[in-house]
């Protein structure tokens, strides 16, 4: 990929090279040397110019061989400062250019995830001393010049140094519309401290109505964050209104999943909070702290709905080579705090050997999941699954069966919930609905 923003000519990196004092005469002919077969090899370019990437790790790699600890040197002296973070040289952003503790940072803040594989440009090198290292740099804006390609997306990003926040507009390779934003706010010490998303498809409520967030609307508030400009997206002025209410107004608490994150002295993550609207309405908060993760879910009101606390798994000891048993807990709560069911989901994974021809082996993974909840009162609900077969069994506070029952679950697209089928030891059928994220 072309690299418009390098305009240093070879005649005046030559020109440099000789001035430089840091240079031994040798060194300064070595490389003078290496300017003059990046002549030869880039006639298909423009002549003598740094065009690609391609070509500048042609000779990049023998300058850093020449003249070692004054490379970085070099690069300020020709305008190209901005490579000394491609520390191995390969004109692409990955782990290798980090500090172990550089690279723990950006993979806790996301700039990994945003940027490896890009190519190392000027604004991009801006962005990382700005947030990483808190450096001072003269752009407001630093506007990345050429969108990140994916398999799916092109990736728009300006970076708002004044607010430390990271804006990135996700661009659909064939619609040509923006399906995504994303709005990432940074401390002093480049730690993510809040992000901002807003999804193609996201449902919220408005005037008792139930509507959907479309990329139409999401385009409009990429553009309208300065992010480029990638259709002809004409909008009314009736929707303009409607949609600086719904991102920028009253309802831009359901429009945005929002999640933040707070830190001690030592710039180590002790709380993660977030806020996300569900699709009937509701809104659910969650808090994470000693990776025990409490949740709350208020309706469109503000009304109690439920609570739930959610601890680590744990991988239970016990078991031979050939199985894993994994454990989740799971806590509900009324709105008083009183404890109304204590859920423990266990899934066991084990591996069936199998004999076959010549002596080989081959091995058959299988799973089973038991859920049992316990309530104050002393019940127990154990289900059990294996291989697809549901069993429930529902005990009194002694342990004796109360009832028991075979179970089908099949999700209803007419009525959008998962229809559970209870048949009992005497043939009679019991059919109830759920929720399919309540199960």
């Amino acid at each position: 990929m072309g690299i418009d923003n390098i305009s240093n000519s070879n005649s005046i990196n030559r020109s440099l090279i000789e001035q430089n004092n840091d240079l031994s005469k040798e060194e300064k002919e070595n490389l003078l040397s290496i300017f003059d077969a990046v002549d030869e090899q880039e006639e298909d370019n423009q002549k003598g110019t740094i065009t690609t990437f391609d070509s500048m790790n042609k000779f990049l790699g023998q300058i850093k061989e020449n003249i070692g600890d004054k490379y970085n040197k070099f690069l300020d002296s020709i305008n190209l400062s901005f490579l000394k973070n491609d520390k191995n040289t390969n004109g692409v952003i990955d782990e290798d250019d980090f500090s172990d503790e550089d690279l723990e940072k950006i993979e806790n803040n996301d700039l990994l995830e945003i940027f490896e594989g890009a190519e190392w440009t000027p604004e991009i090198s801006k962005i990382f001393s700005a947030i990483l290292h808190n450096e001072t740099v003269e752009d407001e804006i630093i506007k990345i010049t050429h969108p990140i390609t994916t398999n799916q997306y092109n990736k728009h990003i300006i970076y708002d140094t004044k607010n430390r926040t990271l804006k990135i507009g996700y661009e659909h390779l064939v619609s040509n519309r923006y399906n995504q934003f994303e709005s990432k706010n940074y401390d002093v010490n480049g730690n993510l401290i809040s992000n901002k998303t807003c999804l193609d498809g996201k449902k919220y409520y408005k005037d008792g109505r139930k509507l959907t967030i479309n990329p139409k609307a999401i385009t409009w508030l990429c553009e309208n964050e300065g992010l480029t400009l990638v259709s002809e997206n004409q909008v009314s002025d009736e929707k303009k209104q409607i949609m600086t209410d719904l991102f920028y107004g009253s309802y831009k608490n359901v429009a945005f999943e929002e999640e933040n994150y707070i830190y001690d002295s030592n710039n180590v993550l002790i709380e993660q909070t977030s806020r996300e609207t569900l699709d009937n309405g509701n809104t659910k908060f969650s808090s994470t702290q000693n990776d025990i993760t409490t949740v709350i879910v208020k309706d469109s009101s503000g009304n109690f709905v439920e609570k739930t606390v959610l601890y680590p798994q744990e991988e239970l000891e016990g078991y031979d080579a050939f199985q894993v048993c994994i454990s989740n807990v799971t806590e509900q709560y009324d709105e008083n705090d009183n404890l109304l069911c204590k859920t423990t989901k266990i899934n066991r994974y084990y591996k069936e050997q199998k004999n076959i021809t010549k002596g080989r082996y081959t091995y058959t993974y299988i799973s089973e999941t038991e859920i049992i909840k316990a309530y104050p009162n002393g019940k127990k609900y154990i289900e059990t699954e294996a291989l697809g077969n549901f069993h429930g069994v529902l005990k009194d506070s002694n342990d004796n069966i109360i009832e028991e029952y075979d179970i089908t679950k099949e999700f209803d697209y007419g009525k959008n919930k998962m229809k559970i089928t209870k048949t009992y030891p005497d043939g009679h059928q019991e059919i109830e609905y759920a929720d399919a994220e309540e199960l």
